[in-house]
Formats: C-alpha cells, structure tokens, sequence
C-alpha cells in the first residue's frame, strides 16, 4: 500500500490466503501464510503460532473489516 492505495491488483491479504492446497481434514485451505475457513457464513483468515513461552494467533474477518490478535507471555496453554 502506498499512499492509501493498493499497489499491485491483489490486495496482500489476497496474496497470503491463495489456496495452494487443502487442509488434511477438507474444512478449509492453507496459503502462502494464511489459513482460511468459513464459518457459518462468514469467510475467516487466521495465523498462530508459538515457542516456549509465548504464542500469539490473529483470526480476521476481511469482509467485516474485523480481526482480533491475542498475544500471550505464556504458551500451551
């Protein structure tokens, strides 16, 4: 983005969550970064992860201009 506007034709959300290929289980696919799944109706993009000690998971909901992000000082929780 530069300047409040797109730079390329596809956005980066776009970019990350191209579906190179479907989850072992077939409820969604994972992209270049970004998992994507629908849930009752809604399309959700989401990425976590974890070391010992801290994790953090971000889930967005593009389509409603929503997304949460929660990081933690404490893992396995």
């Amino acid at each position: 983005m530069l300047a409040g506007h797109w730079v390329s034709s596809e956005s980066p959300l776009q970019a990350l969550a191209a579906p190179p290929g479907a989850q072992p289980d077939g409820r969604g696919h994972y992209g270049y970064g970004l998992h994507s799944w629908s849930a009752r109706g809604v399309d959700f993009l989401g990425h976590n992860g974890s070391r010992t000690g801290y994790g953090s998971s971000v889930v967005m909901a593009p389509k409603h201009k929503f997304g949460v992000l929660v990081i933690a000082n404490r893992s396995g929780v």
